[in-house]
């Protein structure tokens, strides 16, 4: 039997309200020489019912099931191990793709190693703006169109490779959480591969919704920080947020000095705000993120100590 050109690789733990959307995402291709490899993590919920029907309508989705659940990194490398594509794209069930994304990719195939694209946000509300701190995600990330490489690296992350440089990058590594992209990126790079940018198509991604998902999102930040295997870059990582929180709490230093620490906090507090009206371009939304801003630094920063390496 003949290969497929795409392996379409979904690591899932307990996905029920997000996968059949990232599954028919891929069915919907205007390419449709694919297979789908749903690497299932340990899901306790209904993911695995919701994949084993579709399974019944299309005989290219596959599922591989664990009793324990990992890591992100150790779904895609399983799923990986089983794919028989030639280019491997590595989605997450919580996004889903624009309907030409194989087709453009395949345009471009001859001409790198890795295929990189805009995202763009998806169910955009007072609360994602608000526990997010990006005020402006209702529009497509244009990215610098061309081939790249380490000389001239742009910062976009990628989940597209070939399975030739996939394989001689050994995957993602497992010991690293949460940051295990920005990782392979790092070491694509590193080997001399090139990416070609592009932005005709999208994929579309979900931001926390929920105070509970941005509590999460910042455990992970701070264990997954402690996860980076390269010492210099994980303690530059750890002192750039320590910092951070160390200049927001500095009115403290003048506790017993009423005026000028309440000086001191206006300045913080100016500063920071002006930070995210640049970033933001909105002045009335920045100011209502400004309070989450301010805990999400504290809660980084205290992940940070807690999963300490």
């Amino acid at each position: 039997m003949k290969a497929p050109k795409f392996s379409v690789i979904i690591p899932a733990h307990n996905e029920e309200d997000v996968i059949e959307r990232a599954i028919k995402s891929v069915l919907n291709q205007t390419f449709q020489d694919f297979e789908i490899i749903v690497s299932n993590d340990g899901s306790t919920d209904k993911t695995k019912e919701i994949v084993e029907n579709l399974i019944k309508r299309d005989k290219r989705i596959k599922i591989l099931n664990r009793d324990k659940g990992h890591s992100a990194a150790f779904a895609r490398n399983r799923g990986a191990e089983k794919a028989k594509g030639e280019i491997f794209i590595f989605l997450d069930a919580d996004t889903y793709l624009e309907k030409n994304c194989l087709e453009e990719i395949k345009k471009r195939e001859k001409l790198a190693e890795a295929f990189c694209f805009p995202a763009k946000s998806i169910k955009i509300n007072f609360i994602t703006r608000i526990l997010s701190g990006f005020t402006d995600q209702t529009k497509k990330r244009i990215i610098k169109e061309g081939v790249y490489n380490r000389k001239n690296k742009t910062r976009p992350l990628f989940f597209c490779y070939t399975k030739k440089a996939y394989k001689k990058l050994k995957g993602y590594n497992e010991n690293i959480f949460y940051f295990e992209d920005e990782d392979l990126v790092q070491r694509f790079y590193e080997m001399g591969f090139k990416t070609i940018n592009f932005n005709t198509t999208i994929q579309y991604y979900e931001l926390p919704a929920t105070f509970k998902g941005f509590l999460r999102q910042c455990k992970w930040i701070g264990k997954g920080i402690n996860s980076i295997p390269d010492k210099k870059i994980k303690n530059k990582v750890k002192l750039n947020w320590i910092l951070k929180s160390l200049f927001l709490i500095s009115p403290l230093i003048f506790l017993f000095k009423p005026i000028i620490a309440l000086y001191v906090f206006l300045a913080t507090l100016l500063i920071s705000y002006m930070g995210l009206i640049i970033r933001n371009k909105k002045p009335f939304l920045s100011l209502i993120v400004l309070p989450f801003l301010y805990l999400k630094t504290f809660l980084v920063t205290l992940n940070i100590f807690r999963f300490w390496k």
